[in-house]
């Protein structure tokens, strides 16, 4: 076997995955309340300002103001999705499931503030998706049809405020991405679905070339000042050292 060559293997990553997620999502959106019962955690990014996603700011409690802030994975970034029928769904930070995505105090006018608030299934707690082309959403809040969640002016700084907005399909500042996050059902099923099995390379037992093994006593450790211990040393006869090679170190002795 090419210790090597089988240690070096690249990583495999699904460049597409994104896409086929939102494809997924879709999908999941249509479908019935049976069938999307666990979605997950996932992002919400706004698409006018792609490089952040909604966020809760400080501790996410009942009041808190919901923002936008730079992807890092935070806790206060992740957002549970739970279906309730007639395409509407309560969205919740995944860090305190008591509470829902609101606008505050049930307004309906333009520029109301989006906050967290206890979860009671309030009308201005649930939230209808509707999908463009390109992929990204509309929340619009149960009580206001006409109206939808806005990244204000389409700012594009940590803190900008989200508020209410008067709901036009074609203006990005009210259209949103949803993105599965690792360990979501969506996710889970669409990697399932779309990573092709790995098959490893055939390597013909006359290609497989002898290599030379080298063994010496190393006494100079920086750690364990004045120890010694054996060493060996297997070098593949493909090794280059004009090349960086990567390698795979046994502590636990050799057997050839």
């Amino acid at each position: 076997m090419n210790i090597i060559r089988y240690l070096t293997l690249p990583a495999r990553r699904n460049v597409t995955r994104i896409p086929r997620m939102l494809v997924a999502l879709a999908a999941v959106c249509g479908a019935s309340h049976s069938f999307a019962e666990d979605w997950g955690a996932y992002s919400i990014v706004p698409a006018s300002a792609p490089a952040m996603v909604l966020e809760s700011t400080g501790a996410a409690d009942a009041g808190a103001v919901v923002s936008i802030g730079k992807a890092v994975g935070a806790v206060n970034q992740k957002w549970v999705i739970t279906p309730k029928g007639e395409n509407l769904f309560s969205i919740k930070p995944a860090s305190n499931p008591a509470l829902a995505l609101a606008v505050e105090k049930g307004a309906a006018k333009m520029g109301s503030a989006i906050v967290l608030e206890a979860d009671k299934g309030e009308p201005w707690q649930l939230w209808s998706l509707s999908k463009h082309e390109n992929g990204s959403y509309s929340l619009v809040p149960k009580h206001a049809p006409d109206m939808g969640l806005d990244d204000l002016g389409g700012k594009q700084t940590p803190g900008s405020k989200i508020d209410l907005w008067t709901n036009t399909p074609n203006d990005q500042h009210l259209q949103w991405f949803i993105r599965p996050l690792a360990g979501s059902a969506v996710a889970a099923a669409s990697e399932a679905a779309d990573v092709p099995k790995y098959e490893p390379p055939v390597i013909k037992p006359e290609d497989i070339l002898p290599g030379t093994t080298m063994q010496f006593t190393f006494t100079k450790s920086a750690i364990f000042p004045g120890t010694v211990r054996d060493v060996t040393v297997f070098i593949p006869a493909q090794y280059d050292a004009a090349k960086p090679a990567c390698v795979y170190v046994k502590t636990d002795g050799y057997n050839p």
